[in-house]
């Protein structure tokens, strides 16, 4: 009885078959602001901040300003910080807010 052949396959699929690697290039928005509110008020506005942004809020970060407590925060483009301001000065009538700045970040 003869050996059976090898068989060889052909292993080599079109480019369009291949899987695609995708390079996580793609950026996500984040807001950056600023509040300043005083001593007392801090507790509040770390309380709201956590209700009003949820999983959105990204970084929160406190820190003794000349007059007051500054915090500053990120949060994730889904959430507006200027649909939230309004009630942030309503419960927080002497807050100092700060310029609003959008920044790109990658996504990993």
């Amino acid at each position: 009885m003869p050996a059976p052949a090898s068989t060889t396959f052909d292993l080599h699929l079109p480019a369009s078959a291949a899987p695609m690697q995708r390079k996580h290039s793609k950026k996500r928005a984040l807001y950056l602001t600023q509040i300043v509110v005083a001593q007392c008020y801090q507790q509040r506005l770390r309380a709201l901040l956590i209700q009003l942004c949820g999983l959105q809020l990204n970084y929160l970060r406190t820190q003794a300003a000349d007059h007051g407590c500054a915090t500053r925060f990120l949060i994730s483009s889904e959430v507006n910080p200027k649909l939230f301001f309004p009630l942030l000065m309503r419960e927080l009538p002497s807050a100092e807010f700060g310029k609003i700045s959008q920044i790109f970040v990658e996504r990993y």
